[in-house]
């Protein structure tokens, strides 16, 4: 969860709706000045969910109990984090990235406006075996349809059951697997003598490692070894890229100019304006102009007496949206 401050009040917004928010620009990432995603038809997925083991610990949220706090995701105590990291990584791993993106770009359809019989023909088209009852009802503004329709129709992947299926999955848990041991041995650096830190972050890692082969030797059934590795690094680096433009993103209204740094070295900076506007150099997105948001629960900024307490509060706050929007426009950045 994420906690951010809000004229006396706390703004909190879900690491999963955060993830979802990383997503919405990946899968319009990439222009004549901005590299694309590599295989997005599998990496947008895997942006998409890399988050989506806090589901269960979001619906039942916890406060820091030395201040009262709703417990921001930098807080968490070390062996409930490697939990969550551990079923967000299972869950990409098993997750069709076909099927997946079908089932994002119908929920995005349905809120543009577009007639059920239209959004069943062009299903019918992409060949998804898509449920509309499995899909969960978000009242939300979402990437433009037609960029996902467009990757919708690239994505003639096999679904899990087939071996191509499965190496894409495969692929799906390496990124996210490597994202969050890259968070652990950070979190690792310089404590050696916490073991309430180290002892969950060590077993974490040692639970990872025997994971990632076997999902490397699922992912070279097909993606050539040599291949393989460069797949990785890249994949990595942009999920760690547009996590962090996605955390700037959220944690702040008004945050510091941000720069991180894309595969292959190419710096990209961002401001953010007045009501949310975000300038990028170079504009790193397909389109000119794009408008995302994010749902968020306000609550008072006060000390909660218990976990109760806080569920209670967080229960009866008003739903708001946090918006932005990218614009290609020049940023005179020094």
């Amino acid at each position: 969860m994420i906690r951010r401050d809000a004229d006396g009040q706390w703004l909190l917004i879900s690491q999963v709706e955060h993830a979802r928010l990383a997503g919405e620009l990946a899968a319009v990432w990439g222009n004549e000045d901005v590299a694309a995603l590599p295989m997005p038809h599998a990496l947008v997925p895997a942006v998409i969910r890399h988050d989506v083991g806090w589901q269960t610990w979001e619906a039942r949220p916890t406060i820091e109990a030395a201040h009262g706090r709703p417990r921001s995701f930098t807080e968490m105590p070390m062996n409930e984090a490697c939990r969550i990291w551990s079923r967000s990584i299972d869950c990409c791993a098993s997750i069709d990235p076909a099927l997946q993106l079908r089932h994002w770009l119908l929920v995005s359809l349905a809120e543009e406006g577009w007639a059920d019989d239209d959004i069943l023909r062009l299903l019918a088209e992409l060949s998804s075996a898509v449920a509309v009852d499995d899909v969960p009802p978000r009242a939300l503004e979402r990437t433009d349809p037609h960029a996902l329709i467009e990757l919708a129709r690239t994505c003639r992947v096999e679904s899990t059951a087939g071996r191509a299926g499965r190496a894409l999955a495969a692929l799906c848990g390496l990124w996210v697997s490597r994202h969050f041991c890259c968070l652990a041995q950070r979190a690792l650096a310089g404590r050696s003598g916490e073991s309430l830190v180290t002892r969950p972050l060590q077993e974490f890692l040692w639970q990872q490692s025997p994971k990632q082969r076997h999902w490397r030797e699922a992912a070279t059934v097909s993606i050539a070894e040599t291949e393989l590795e460069a797949l990785m690094n890249s994949g990595l680096q942009y999920l760690q890229a547009l996590d962090a433009i996605s955390l700037w993103m959220c944690c702040s209204p008004s945050p510091e100019p941000f720069e991180t740094t894309l595969p292959g070295g190419q710096i990209l900076r961002l401001a953010m304006c007045a009501s949310g506007r975000i300038l990028a150099e170079p504009h790193p997105l397909s389109v000119a102009r794009l408008t995302l948001c994010v749902p968020a629960r306000r609550i008072d900024a006060r000390r909660y007496a218990d976990d109760a307490d806080l569920r209670q509060a967080l229960a009866a706050a008003p739903l708001e949206h946090v918006r932005w929007t990218f614009e290609r426009e020049t940023l005179s950045v020094p």
